[in-house]
């Protein structure tokens, strides 16, 4: 009797596991959507406050973090050239947006307003493909946990 508990208990476990692993996935993919999310409301602050209310990099930094209180926003430095992205994004997404940041202040203002309108086109292409990873994770990584589970349950018994 007491075998069969185990047995039971070892499946229930493996099967949890999976569909953890699965939802694990999923979250992770909501959190890449919802950085970049974030990512595009900064930016799109950032080259208004420039274009149109001639705001200084700390100055907009100030007001970034007050109407927008973002973990990663406001862990960075004092000036909007210190602003680290989100570690959450994967390495070739964090390098365009750390060289984004990095570049700002640093030269005029037709050409910061150029850099970030590019950093807003390519935030815009990583948002779509994330999207969709998303969707994709919402409708598979779940249902291959579980598949997983059943398929470690298999190999126990």
């Amino acid at each position: 009797m007491s075998g069969g508990v185990l047995r039971l208990a070892g499946v229930l476990l493996a099967l949890s596991a999976g569909y953890g692993w699965g939802a694990a996935r999923v979250e992770q993919a909501r959190r890449h959507t919802r950085a970049l999310d974030e990512m595009g409301r900064v930016l799109d602050f950032i080259r208004a406050a420039i274009l149109y209310r001639e705001m200084d990099s700390a100055e907009i930094l100030h007001q970034l973090r007050a109407q927008m209180p973002v973990a990663w926003l406001c862990e960075s430095g004092d000036t909007l050239c210190t602003v680290h992205p989100p570690a959450v994004l994967p390495p070739c997404q964090y390098a365009v947006f750390a060289e984004c940041f990095a570049g700002l202040g640093r030269c005029g203002t037709r050409e910061t307003v150029r850099r970030l309108d590019y950093c807003l086109a390519r935030c815009t292409e990583f948002r779509a493909c994330a999207g969709r990873e998303e969707e994709k994770a919402k409708k598979l990584y779940r249902q291959a946990g579980l598949c997983l589970g059943a398929l470690a349950v298999l190999f126990l018994l």
